[in-house]
């Protein structure tokens, strides 16, 4: 007989009741009653190989699950798969004889799962759980020492990115946030349901497998580019036409999402000049005896937008909805805030423009900057700029979506006529309880007459951040809007993707092709999917549709035609003849999910009528699922229905009673840590006085009573909670509750943990550091393992807490904003040179070294700053290593100084254009300026200096001196109170010169703003050249 054991960080747990802590590494793991040795679980690699369709948009994929124990076993495997994927074949081979496999009613197939199970026999099982985007792959009675490979192949929908396609792959995810409605009200525990439902997790060294990608992409125009952020990634040409992208199981690292883009070369003739394109694939397949022809027309609509009217724009909202959870700490949160920043500095301003703004952060609780809607002008951009860098922190508790949405829908006033668009910037780390409410609210099946009638105008555009994205929720929410999704990994530039969500959501309906429609000349089409189209289709984004062509005479072609406000209906035509014929069941079987997706989102031809127009009496639940069910059992799908089963007959059973049950662990994303070794722990408290001990089963979260009062909530997410844990200071003040009922959001987390965490929270607290922490079992419920978190402190969180609590509109001094963020690091806090009194002199002395120090201002990019170009400059200068004043701070010494630039210089790193727009976009000012400093030298220097390192060897940052004192620069721009123009000047020339084409899209704003400003700068300074002039003279410069 055998017992589970799960081991967790520091601590483990056992089935008998009291065991006691011991220092193991981090996993899962089993153990034998009877002996003592740990074994690892059945697990061995995990394997995925994918041939990506780059110029149709799709991909292949098939994964091989490897699995070999030494003791006998039963494995459970619970991991998420992309949206817009269809699971359509499912292999099991168990030493040397291979399982038969069906796909069947999911119901029956459990049963004759678990039938085969409980007698001993060997079966395998794969399900689609609950909710969005999440599978499960189960081994039964697995004999010890006898290898078994599980095979399952999947078709998908690829992303698009301005004219780019992306290839990624989930190995983690982002452990959901469980509210207390589906956790044991007295022990705080998972209700089993829900810890059914949901992954286990171990850091990704403990996880036990073996990583590894193989990817293919194929296209016959070649490659302009394969860019991924996947350190160790191979990519080799094996021909013309054809890349192979490896990253190898030395190298894969499980915490991190595998991510290729792929950019193809520009077509000529149509898609040059800015004319529509697509694709169409057809297959031909036999079902039933019958050959039928399976189509994939893709349509990408390109066309100029309309011309500028004279009339006021119609009214329309953007509100910006950022996650401020605990899972969004470290990189994450850094990338929304620039996200959010990206968005608010270049929103069309004037009452003629008709854009109106707000935004909010969330956690378990949410707050808004304005109650409603405000115009937007440089007055209420500054103040928003200066909102956003003080509230987007994680620091607000669990991932609570629908809270913050449903007050949007019903609270924030949408006036007549107008239309609202939610930019959306989160992991989406909910539960799959939550979920369904969030569709039902977005889709306007649920809330209030309000809600319902603010969903009918309101569209999401959806940014998921980090690894273990929740792809489906957020790739959810968006199509269910008619709006768009992207995706960035930790550390990733966001100004590309977020460039697309921002062009798409600024276009509003008269940017977009209204009232779609679909033409067939020359054939007949059927069964076309989806049902209905969408409202409106974005500029250069790909429409898919899937259909049946039973018959077609020659020069035949498929038409979209849609409206665009006061020009000519645009039509994107694919012509038949010039259709490409592929092999295989993927188009067939990609047909058979987008009709079941119809099914499900209820806009199949059950639901509505050929007029598109819903029927008076949907369907029966049962109908549905039995047309769901057939289809899935015709193509061998695994839907939310069916599931695939195969049982392998034993002449000599298992035991059951004796076979160990195992989950088989996820990785925890990149950024999420948790300790493995008491020395770990200790260190931890000695910086930041407490661990965060975090109870679940398994490895959730869950809620307990007191300590928070009532309506309290549990934290979500395996995240640096910064604010939430005292400074080891005499000084270091409480923070005030984020939490509802006055209780603080540290005063739940004390009730979940014990008396271990209570006095990190609450008004009567004191301001001393916490004696050491008990035992770790102290801190968790009995028999629950128990986590703890890496959470560095920000230094300056009591600046940061008078900072948060000012009022929008006060008059912020410069030295209040100076904010400095890690790119592609967990953020270090915020640096206030601000006059202090004597309790602070130490820690501001500090702040100050900090600010100047070039190595670290090298290192790091300086936070979206939210004060005038003036006001900046000074900030500036201080960066740059002078002195804030003699009061503040004394200058260092001359020979630090000299030691501090040299390392400035050793780390100086050349960047991407990607990675410098990201730069520019936080180092610019309210008014359009891209602000000199060194930086954005560095930034402006990169790919000029990588052209021409073997000239000599001058660094990085001594070519960006001489690019500052280019003699190209005008005699008028070479004082310091116009330093700033001659910057955004490069800036404009390097983009235009590394970032032109489709890509222009995502900087445009920026480019306008800039040109603006620098229209004002020409004026007062009498430059003799013109702007255009120049930015074309220095973009040989850059």
């Amino acid at each position: 007989m055998a017992t589970s054991c799960i081991d967790v960080g520091e601590y483990w747990t056992r089935d008998d009741a009291g065991a006691s802590a011991r220092d193991q590494v981090c996993g899962l793991f089993y153990q034998s009653s009877t002996e003592e040795k740990q074994r690892a679980i059945a697990l061995r690699s995990r394997s995925i190989q994918a041939t990506v369709f780059a110029e149709h948009g799709f991909a292949e994929v098939t994964e091989s699950l490897t699995y070999l124990c030494d003791e006998d076993c039963t494995a459970k495997f619970v991991f998420p798969l992309p949206p817009k994927s269809a699971v359509y074949r499912f292999k099991a081979t168990i030493g040397d004889r291979e399982v038969v496999t069906e796909v069947k009613r999911k119901a029956k197939a459990q049963q004759e799962y678990d039938d085969a199970v409980s007698q001993g026999h060997s079966a395998v099982h794969m399900k689609q759980m609950p909710g969005t985007g999440l599978f499960c792959v189960e081994v039964g009675n697995l004999s010890a020492m006898e290898e078994a490979v599980v095979t399952f192949s999947y078709v998908r929908i690829l992303n698009a990115v301005a004219g780019a396609v992306e290839f990624e792959h989930q190995a983690s995810w982002v452990p959901p946030y469980v509210p207390p409605t589906e956790t044991d009200p007295a022990t705080g525990a998972l209700l089993p349901a829900v810890a059914d439902a949901n992954p286990t997790f171990a850091p990704a060294h403990a996880t036990g497998y073996s990583l590894s990608y193989t990817v293919v992409v194929r296209s016959s125009r070649g490659f302009a580019s394969l860019d991924s952020p996947c350190d160790g990634l191979v990519v080799e040409q094996e021909l013309p036409t054809e890349r192979v992208a490896r990253w190898a199981e030395s190298v894969s690292d499980a915490s991190r999402d595998f991510s290729l883009l792929i950019e193809l070369p520009k077509l000529g003739g149509g898609a040059a000049d800015g004319g529509s394109t697509g694709s169409l694939l057809l297959q031909e397949v036999v079902r039933n005896g019958q050959a039928k022809t399976v189509a994939l027309a893709t349509f990408v609509p390109r066309f100029a937008p309309p011309p500028p009217s004279d009339a006021t724009s119609p009214k329309q909202q953007i509100i910006f909805v950022v996650d401020g959870s605990g899972s969004m700490g470290g990189s994450p949160i850094q990338q929304a805030l620039e996200a959010a920043l990206f968005f608010v500095k270049d929103l069309p301003a004037g009452a003629a423009s008709g854009i109106e703004f707000n935004a909010a952060v969330f956690g378990s609780s949410f707050t808004l900057m304005w109650p409603q809607c405000k115009g937007y002008d440089e007055a209420t951009q500054r103040d928003a700029v200066a909102w956003l860098q003080a509230n987007v922190n994680a620091d607000w508790g669990g991932t609570e979506i629908h809270k913050v949405l449903a007050h949007i829908y019903e609270k924030v006033p949408l006036p007549a006529g107008a239309t609202r668009q939610v930019v959306f910037l989160t992991d989406g780390g909910v539960s799959h309880g939550e979920e369904k409410s969030i569709a039902d609210l977005v889709q306007g099946r649920a809330g209030s007459s309000a809600a319902k009638a603010a969903a009918a105008n309101t569209t999401i555009f959806s940014l998921g951040i980090g690894h273990g994205v929740h792809r489906g929720l957020v790739d959810g929410v968006a199509t269910k809007t008619c709006g768009l999704a992207q995706f960035v990994v930790d550390g990733e530039p966001i100004g590309h993707k977020a460039g697309v969500l921002k062009r798409a959501a600024l276009a509003g309906p008269a940017g977009c092709l209204s009232s779609p429609r679909l033409a067939f000349r020359g054939c007949l089409a059927r069964n076309v999917s989806p049902n209905m189209l969408p409202p409106r289709v974005f500029p250069s984004e790909p429409l898919h549709v899937l259909l049946e062509l039973p018959k077609a005479e020659s020069g035949a072609s498929l038409q979209l035609i849609g409206r665009l406000a006061g020009m000519p209906d645009v039509t994107v035509d694919l012509p038949m003849d010039g259709a490409t014929r592929v092999d295989g069941d993927a188009l067939a079987v990609l047909h058979a999910m987008a009709s079941i997706g119809c099914l499900l989102s209820g806009t199949s031809s059950l639901h509505v009528g050929t007029d598109g127009v819903t029927k008076s009496t949907p369907p029966e639940a049962s109908v549905v699922e039995d047309a769901i069910v057939e289809l899935g059992v015709a193509e061998g799908l695994v839907t939310p229905h069916t599931s695939a089963v195969g049982v392998l007959l034993q002449r000599d059973p298992l035991d059951p009673s004796a076979v160990t049950k195992v989950h088989v662990p996820l990785a925890l994303p990149a950024g999420r840590s948790l300790f493995g070794t008491s020395a770990a722990a200790e260190d931890m408290r000695q910086r930041s006085c407490r661990p965060m001990c975090l109870s679940a089963a398994p490895m959730l979260f869950g809620s307990g009573g007191g300590g928070g009062g009532a309506g309290s909530q549990a934290p979500g997410g395996y995240a640096s909670m910064q604010p939430q844990m005292a400074m080891c200071s005499a000084a270091a003040p409480q923070r005030k509750s984020r939490g509802s009922g006055g209780g603080a959001l540290l005063g739940v987390i004390g009730g979940m943990f014990g008396r271990a965490a209570a006095s990190l929270g609450g008004s009567s607290a004191s301001s001393a550091c916490p004696p050491p922490p008990p035992p770790a079992p102290a801190c968790a419920p009995s028999g629950a393992p128990t986590i703890a978190l890496d959470v560095p402190m920000p230094s300056p969180a009591k600046k940061m807490e008078r900072r948060r609590e000012a009022p929008v509109d006060c008059d912020l001094r410069a030295a209040d904003v100076v904010n400095k963020a890690a790119v592609g690091n967990e953020r270090q806090g915020t640096v206030f040179a601000e006059c202090c009194d004597d309790d602070e002199c130490e820690e501001q002395e500090a702040a100050c070294d900090d600010v100047s120090s070039p190595a670290e201002m090298q290192k790091e990019s300086v936070a979206a700053v939210s004060e005038p170009a003036s006001t900046q400059r000074l900030m500036s200068k201080k960066a740059k290593g002078g002195a804030a004043s003699r009061d503040e701070c004394e200058e260092k010494p001359e020979a630090v100084q000299r030691q501090q630039q040299q390392q400035q210089q050793a780390s100086a790193k050349v960047l991407s254009p990607h990675e410098a727009l990201s730069v520019f976009n936080l180092m610019r000012s309210v008014e359009g300026a891209v602000v000199m400093s060194p930086e954005v030298m560095a930034a402006l220097a990169g790919q000029a200096y990588q052209q021409q390192q073997s000239a000599g060897d001058i660094s990085l940052l001594e070519f960006a001196a001489v690019l500052k004192a280019s003699p190209a620069r005008p005699a008028a721009l070479s004082d310091d109170d116009n330093e700033d123009a001659w910057a955004t000047l490069l800036a404009l020339a390097f983009l235009r010169k590394h970032l032109g084409g489709v890509e222009r899209g995502t900087w445009e704003g920026l480019e306008a703003k800039a040109l603006e400003w620098l229209a004002g700068v020409w004026a007062r300074a009498g430059v003799p050249k013109s702007i255009g002039s120049l930015v074309l003279a220095a973009m040989k410069l850059v």
